[in-house]
C-alpha cells in the first residue's frame, strides 16, 4: 500500500506531499494546476523515464520520495533527477538500477492513465487474468511440459550410442568432482584473497607503520591528547593495504584511548602471520583463476557451471542411457501433455465469454452502451495466447484493445477488469478515467471506484464531482501565480473544504448556493 509521496522541485511543485491510506483518495483542481504531475511522480517511483523537463525552473534537481507498506514492512523509494548528470534511484537507501526499481515496484502499485502502458494488454498478463477469473489451474500442463522438456534434453545429451553416452556421463561426473574439490566458498573469494595478499605483501611496511602509530598514542593519558596522536597515527597508516585496521581502531577510540592502543597491538600481531601463508594464498588464487578462465568471466560462473553439471547428472542418472527407453517415455509424455493442454484450452474457452460479459456489464454502467469486448483464446499450448479485443462503437470491428481505445476508455476497461479479476498490486492509480463521462455514467463511475476501494487502495485524479464525492479522502491541487514563478500546493480538504471544491467542479462557482447544496447532496450519498 502506498503510504505517502513527496516531491521537491518537480515542475510547478516547489514542495508537496500526499498522504494515502486504505480506501479511495481523490485529487481535484483546476485544469493545469498540476494534478497529472503527481501521476508523473508516481511514474518515476515505478521506474519511469526521467525527463529533465520535469525539473522546476531555477532548481538543480527534482526529487521524489515514496513510502510503501508491503506486508507490514516499510519500504522507501527515491528518485533524483539532476539537471546535470544521470538520474539516480534508491530502494530502501540502496542504489538500484531503474530496471531493478521497476521490477520491485511493479507489484506494489499499478498506474492507469492515457500515456501509461496497460499491464493486461500483454498476452501473458491477459492469460493470468483469465485463469484467475475462471479459477483455472495450469499445474497438470506445466508438469507434463516440464517432463517433455526433460526427456528431450536427455535425448539431446545422449547423442550417439548408449556406450558413448555412458562415457560422456562419466566425464561429467569427473568434472563435477573436480569443481566440488575446489570447495569455492563464495563468488567473491578471489577478491577476498586479493585483499589478504595485498596486506601480507606489505606486511613489513605495515608493521613499521603500526609500531610508529603505537609510539604516537601509547602513554596518552588524556582523551584529547590521544585523539591528536590518533590523527598522526592515521597519517602513518594512510594508503596501506592494512589501513582497515585503522578503521577498526577508530571505533575502539570512541570507548577509550587504552582500547585504541590494544586494537593497534592486535593489528600488529595479525601481521605476524604464518610465513607460508602467502604461498598458500597464491596457490589458491591460481587454482580459482584457472577455473574462471575455463568456465566464464568470474567465480560466479564457475559456481553456476557446478550447479548445472549437478542438475544434468541427476537428470541423466534418473533417465538412464538407453535411448530407446527414453524415446518411449517421451512418446507417453507427449500424449499426456496433449490431453492436459486440451483440458486447459477447454477451460479457458469456457471462462473467456464469462469474463467478457463481466467486463461489458461494468462498462455499460459507465455509459458505454455499444461496447464490444471479447476475450480471444489461441489454440496452441493449451490456449496460452490470450488477447483482449475492443470496440466502443456499434458496427465497428473489435480490434486489439491497446490499438483502438482512447485514454479514458482504456482506464475504464482496466477498472472493469479489476472489478472482475481482483489481481495485481494492492494500490491502483487512475488518471483521466473520467474523460468523456458525464451524467448518470459519472455517478456509476464513482460507485464502481468506491466498490473497488473496498478491497484495494485507489487513488483517482478526476474532474467529475460525482467521482470526487465518493472519496474517503480529498486533496485539492491549487496553483498560485505571483507573476514571477508559478507554484502549486496540495492540501487535504475537510468537510467544508470538500463542499466548496465540489461546488466549484459542478458550476465553476464555489460560492453558488445552488452548487453548494448539490455538493452537500452528493457528499451525503457517499
Amino acid at each position: 500500500m502506498l503510504r505517502s509521496i513527496q516531491v521537491r522541485d518537480l515542475g510547478v511543485f516547489a514542495e508537496a506531499s500526499l498522504v494515502c491510506e486504505s480506501g479511495m483518495t481523490v485529487l481535484t483542481g483546476e485544469t493545469g494546476a498540476g494534478k497529472t504531475l503527481l501521476v508523473d511522480a508516481l511514474q518515476l517511483v515505478l521506474g519511469g523515464r526521467a525527463d529533465l523537463g520535469l525539473i522546476r525552473p531555477g532548481s538543480d534537481e527534482a526529487q521524489v520520495h515514496a513510502v510503501f507498506d508491503i506486508d507490514g514492512e516499510e519500504h522507501h523509494i527515491d528518485r533524483f533527477i539532476p539537471r546535470d548528470g544521470r538520474s539516480r534511484a534508491l530502494l530502501d537507501g540502496e542504489i538500484v538500477t531503474v530496471a531493478e526499481l521497476r521490477s520491485a515496484a511493479a507489484s506494489w502499485l499499478e498506474l492507469h492513465g492515457q500515456h501509461e502502458a496497460q499491464t493486461l494488454f500483454a498476452p501473458e498478463a491477459a492469460r493470468r487474468a483469465l485463469d484467475q477469473f475462471g479459477k483455472i489451474s495450469t499445474e497438470a500442463s506445466d508438469r507434463s511440459r516440464a517432463t517433455v522438456r526433460m526427456l528431450k534434453q536427455g535425448l539431446l545429451r545422449l547423442g550417439g550410442e548408449s556406450e558413448v553416452a555412458e562415457r560422456a556421463l562419466d566425464l561429467k561426473r569427473h568434472e563435477l568432482e573436480q569443481l566440488r574439490s575446489a570447495q569455492i566458498t563464495s563468488p567473491f573469494e578471489l577478491e577476498d584473497l586479493g585483499r589478504e595478499l595485498d596486506i601480507l605483501a606489505d606486511r613489513e611496511g605495515a608493521r613499521a607503520a603500526l609500531e610508529q602509530a603505537l609510539l604516537l598514542v601509547a602513554g596518552g593519558d588524556e582523551e584529547l591528547g590521544a585523539r591528536d596522536a590518533f590523527k598522526q597515527a592515521g597519517r602513518e597508516l594512510q594508503g596501506r593495504a592494512a589501513f582497515e585496521v585503522h578503521e577498526r581502531a577508530a571505533s575502539a577510540l570512541a570507548e577509550s584511548a587504552a582500547e585504541f592502543v590494544e586494537a593497534l597491538r592486535s593489528a600488529a600481531d595479525d601481521l605476524d602471520a604464518d610465513p607460508h601463508r602467502i604461498e598458500a594464498l597464491l596457490e589458491r588464487s591460481s587454482l580459482l583463476k584457472g577455473l574462471v578462465r575455463r568456465y566464464g568471466a568470474e567465480l560466479g560462473d564457475v559456481l553456476e557451471a557446478q550447479n548445472r553439471l549437478a542438475r544434468e547428472i541427476e537428470e541423466q542418472e534418473a533417465l538412464g542411457t538407453n535411448r530407446e527407453e527414453i524415446a518411449a517415455q517421451l512418446v507417453v509424455a507427449l500424449e499426456s501433455l496433449a490431453r492436459d493442454d486440451a483440458e486447459l484450452w477447454s477451460a479457458r474457452c469456457g471462462a473467456a465469454p464469462l469474463l467478457a460479459d463481466a467486463v461489458i456489464a461494468s462498462l455499460r454502467q459507465l455509459g458505454m452502451g455499444s461496447v464490444v469486448f471479447e476475450v480471444l483464446v489461441g489454440e496452441d499450448a493449451g490456449g496460452d495466447e490470450v488477447l483482449f479485443v475492443f470496440s466502443a462503437n456499434a458496427g465497428m470491428r473489435p480490434q486489439e484493445l491497446s490499438k483502438v481505445a482512447s485514454g479514458g476508455e482504456l482506464s475504464r476497461v482496466m477498472l472493469a477488469l479489476h472489478l472482475a479479476v481482483p489481481n495485481g498490486p494492492d494500490s491502483l492509480v487512475f488518471d483521466e478515467i473520467d474523460a468523456g463521462v458525464g451524467g448518470v455514467a459519472a455517478s456509476a463511475l464513482g460507485r464502481l471506484l468506491a466498490n473497488l476501494s473496498e478491497s484495494r487502495q485507489v487513488v483517482v485524479v478526476t474532474h467529475l464531482a460525482q467521482v470526487a464525492a465518493m472519496g474517503d479522502r480529498h486533496y485539492q491541487v491549487r496553483k498560485f501565480d505571483d507573476s514571477v514563478l508559478v507554484r502549486t500546493e496540495v492540501r487535504p480538504l475537510d468537510t467544508i473544504g470538500r463542499e466548496i471544491e465540489i461546488a466549484r467542479m459542478l458550476s465553476g462557482s464555489p460560492d453558488s448556493p445552488t452548487a453548494l447544496a448539490h455538493a452537500r447532496e452528493l457528499l451525503a450519498k457517499q
